[in-house]
């Protein structure tokens, strides 16, 4: 999954810093705020620290730092089973930033939850057990317990959601889609709204790749499929390709990049169901990349001409020429 961008800032730096030396900290909440950087919630000394920490969770992603020893933490993230897909992703694709940023040496191991009561002192030895435990299997064994760990582990985070993405089709969309497969329209792009989750229809119709780019604007990522009519340049046979492109623009706010980066996939196999196979496609970030030129080129890939380099004459056949001419 592709980072979200998001850094450990200087000031969150310096404030971790203190927090982790100060010896009586042992619980600090993290979140991401308004979806662009990361934020310390709340932190706090206390007996029974995982607890405390339960109090302040929600229905929206979190991460929780519990002290182990005198400058170590557990990072534990806090996925709830209700929380919409966005925050979700944001928060998935941002913790190997936040890892890196705090610093793992400082970091003993990662626990993921679901749920508010999984938070608690038990699990989180057992996750440095489980190390431990790795650390003395052979090979063989160690990606025997890396297939089945990555399938537990991540089971409501990173890679399923990768996978499973439930998106929601909006009824629009879905006939749009059938529109392009009945050859009553041969271009269609569908977008993710933020808000609903719900995939939602940019436009159809039969534009051409230069049409289409009026159409696309600089903050809103898409899913272009067109049913690509054209000529092979090699064989003057005529063609119909089924071409997809994921419009990611430079402009677009982190939260949708994600979501619809995200999304993909399922995008690409929603339109398998309706008849419509990807047979090839790109990834464009300006609007100017999707043209009639680039869509060529990756249908009817230019044939690579090996070049012969001379071999320079010997001495003697050199003179030879020379005097010929």
């Amino acid at each position: 999954m592709p980072s979200s961008g998001i850094e450990v800032s200087p000031q969150l730096n310096q404030q971790w810093n203190t927090l982790r030396k100060d010896g009586s900290t042992n619980y600090i909440l993290m979140g991401i705020q308004n979806m662009e950087s990361f934020v310390i919630n709340q932190s706090g000394n206390s007996s029974d620290p995982c607890n405390a920490a339960q109090q302040f969770l929600t229905k929206e992603p979190a991460y929780i730092l519990i002290r182990a020893t005198d400058e170590k933490f557990y990072i534990v993230f806090f996925v709830p089973l209700g929380c919409r897909n966005a925050p979700k992703m944001v928060y998935s694709s941002s913790l190997n930033a936040l890892k890196s940023g705090l610093g793992t040496d400082y970091l003993v191991s990662e626990v993921y939850i679901t749920e508010i009561n999984e938070l608690v002192q038990l699990t989180l030895e057992r996750s440095t057990h489980t190390i431990d435990r790795v650390a003395m299997m052979t090979q063989q064994e160690q990606l025997q317990f890396d297939a089945a760990y990555s399938t537990v582990g991540t089971l409501e985070t990173e890679s399923k959601m990768t996978s499973d993405l439930p998106v929601k089709v909006s009824t629009a969309a879905q006939e749009a889609i059938d529109a392009v497969k009945n050859k009553q329209a041969r271009t269609v792009a569908l977008t993710l709204n933020t808000d609903t989750e719900e995939l939602e229809v940019l436009t159809k119709g039969n534009q051409t790749p230069e049409q289409l780019q009026t159409e696309l604007t600089l903050k809103t990522p898409s899913f272009i499929f067109f049913n690509y009519n054209s000529i092979d340049p090699n064989t003057q046979d005529e063609n119909t390709t089924g071409f997809f492109v994921y419009y990611c623009p430079q402009g677009a706010p982190i939260k949708s990049k994600m979501f619809h980066s995200s999304a993909k996939a399922v995008v690409i196999k929603l339109f398998e169901s309706h008849g419509l196979p990807r047979k090839a496609g790109f990834e464009a970030d300006s609007v100017t990349d999707i043209n009639t030129e680039a869509i060529m080129k990756t249908i009817y890939p230019p044939s690579q001409q090996s070049t012969r380099v001379a071999k320079p004459l010997p001495p003697h056949l050199r003179r030879k020429q020379q005097q010929q001419q």
